[in-house]
């Protein structure tokens, strides 16, 4: 009679032990990712890209058909407050961009021409958060109204105004946004 709860605790121990090695390897591709944003990307030589700096590995993802999570934003490292999704952006085949701010849902239809973007009016629903997110929603749509490029650097889109990196996003599966 022991043996079958033996084995029971046993598999209960080893199940919740992948659920805790699947949790830390979450933390830690989510720390890598940001220092490979930090660092330039790793792989490529160049420097700092929040900075400038250039990265010679090749470039995997393209504007449209990719998920955009923000990670940087006025030349500040993007923290969440607590109980907040990553704000993310992606850009459609048919011109439009659909995205997450922080605490709403946004959509718009960016001018896009070689290297240059406006994102003219984003709309989003309306609902309330928490103050902290709220604050991070809306510095977010602020710096996309006053973007007016565009480049890819390795698989990090950097938003620009007047050729000064103001928000910088890492490329994520679409499964990720939701």
């Amino acid at each position: 009679m022991k043996s079958p709860a033996l084995f029971l605790l046993l598999a209960l121990a080893g199940l919740l032990g992948g659920c805790a090695s699947s949790a830390t390897t979450s933390a830690t591709d989510a720390a890598s990712t940001a220092a490979r944003v930090e660092s330039g990307g790793g792989g490529g030589g160049g420097g700092d890209i929040a900075s400038g700096g250039t990265v010679t590995a090749a470039t995997t993802a393209t504007l449209e058909g990719t998920a955009w999570a923000l990670v940087r934003l006025r030349g500040e490292a993007l923290v969440l407050p607590p109980g907040t999704r990553r704000p993310f952006l992606s850009f459609t085949a048919d011109g439009r961009v659909y995205g997450f701010g922080g605490v709403n849902r946004l959509s718009g239809q960016p001018r896009i021409a070689g290297q240059s973007i406006t994102f003219g009016n984003v709309v989003s629903t309306r609902m309330a958060g928490l103050p902290a997110a709220m604050t991070l929603e809306l510095r977010f749509i602020e710096t996309l109204r006053v973007t007016t490029g565009w480049r890819i650097v390795e698989d990090n889109l950097e938003l620009l105004s007047e050729d000064r990196v103001v928000a910088i996003f890492h490329a994520i599966p679409d499964d990720e946004t939701e």
